[in-house]
C-alpha cells in the first residue's frame, strides 16, 4: 500500500521513532567518546542540570566538577554540581588564588 502524498507521522508514531533512534540504538552512535573537549562539555551539560550545589547546599550550583579530573569520563559517579566558591575550594584554585592576593600586598 502505497502512501498518499504528504503522508505526516502521527505525534505517538514519531514518539516511537525517537525512541527507537535514541542513544546506542542510534545508527551514528559512538558511545561517550568525545574528540574534542567542548563536545565533552556540552554532553555533561545536557545530561547533567545545574541544581543546588552538592558541597554547601546553600547556593545554586553553577560549575559541574569531575571527580577524577577527566572530562571525558561523564557517569553519573563522577560529576558533582558546585557553586563557584566550593569547586575553587575542591580544585585548589581558591588556594593559589589567596597565595598570589598574598605576594601582591
Amino acid at each position: 500500500m502505497s502512501r498518499p502524498i504528504g503522508f505526516h507521522h502521527t505525534e505517538i508514531t514519531k514518539g516511537k521513532i525517537g525512541i527507537a533512534n535514541f542513544g546506542e540504538n542510534n545508527g551514528m552512535w559512538k558511545g561517550d567518546l568525545a574528540k574534542y573537549k567542548e563536545t565533552a562539555r556540552e554532553r555533561t551539560q545536557r545530561r547533567f542540570p545545574l541544581k543546588i550545589c552538592e558541597r554547601c547546599r546553600t547556593k545554586k550550583g553553577f560549575d559541574r566538577h569531575h571527580i577524577d579530573s577527566n572530562v571525558f569520563n561523564n557517569i553519573k559517579e563522577n560529576i558533582l554540581i558546585l557553586c563557584r566558591s566550593c569547586h575553587m575550594i575542591i580544585d585548589g584554585r581558591m588556594e593559589r588564588l589567596h597565595a598570589v592576593s598574598l605576594l601582591q600586598i
